[in-house]
């Protein structure tokens, strides 16, 4: 019984470390869109410092709850730059 609820806490713990991970790069979408708000210069500029190191911190909380191995995974897979490079990879092994 302790086996299978240590294995549901490891999941959990899982889970919310991606989600960290993945709420971190949604974050980096903040200060590019809070330059086109009708705010005040001075709180633009604080909600995009604001968000940055929310950003880094809530990303490192991942990395260390996840571990380096996931964390870089889960890093690859949402870098842009590797999307089209990913689909051509898939469609190069399928010739």
């Amino acid at each position: 019984m302790e086996k299978a609820e240590n294995k549901t806490e490891k999941k959990t713990l899982y889970r919310i470390g991606i989600s960290l991970i993945i709420g971190s790069f949604i974050l980096w979408l903040v200060p590019l869109t809070v330059p086109f708000t009708p705010l005040p210069t001075h709180i633009k500029a604080s909600l995009a410092a604001g968000a940055i190191v929310t950003a880094e911190v809530m990303f490192w909380l991942g990395v260390a709850i996840v571990g380096k191995e996931a964390a870089t995974k889960y890093r690859k897979k949402l870098n842009p730059k590797n999307w089209h490079k990913k689909s051509t990879d898939h469609e190069d092994s399928a010739e």
